[in-house]
């Protein structure tokens, strides 16, 4: 039988439930510039935002639909030599070119290879770089509840 996804309270640890129903937060538009100390600013990276989980030594990597990505972005289990066991945080997958501008076209390349050979090939010629926004969880503990000056 099918496991079924699990929906778990934001501040339980690991060891009662990973929770895998989390979605990456997502950019809001405004109708002008403006700076305030109320809002968090982020560069504008054009990439996949997406999260990420550490958990016994592997990396999962799921974006805002829940479509599990691990497998289309292969580089991005360094984060397991990175990031502390039972940690998530979100994030962006990018493509940069040889000047580390984002570029946009290789990451749609990077986004339509799905056959393990098909994403070696992309994942050689257009690594992507996993740019962190937020921590969520640290060692399988919740900091949602903290302010996010502190998650960054």
């Amino acid at each position: 039988m099918p496991s079924r996804p699990q929906t778990v309270e934001l501040d339980l640890p690991f060891e009662r439930a990973l929770p895998d129903r989390l979605r990456p937060m997502l950019p809001m538009a405004a109708a002008a510039p403006f700076d305030s100390a109320d809002y968090a600013f982020d560069v504008a990276w054009d990439g996949v935002r997406a999260l990420a989980s550490v958990d016994r030594g592997r990396v999962g990597i799921w974006g805002r639909t829940l479509l599990d990505l691990t497998g289309r972005y292969p580089e991005v289990q360094v984060l397991a030599d990175l990031l502390p066991p039972e940690t998530i945080v979100d994030g962006e997958l990018i493509v940069t070119d040889p000047e580390g501008r984002p570029d946009s076209v290789a990451l749609a390349r990077r986004q339509q290879a799905a056959r393990p050979e098909a994403v070696a090939r992309v994942a050689a010629a257009h690594p992507v770089t996993y740019v962190v926004h937020d921590l969520l969880y640290l060692r399988g503990r919740s900091w949602l509840k903290e302010p996010l000056v502190r998650r960054r």
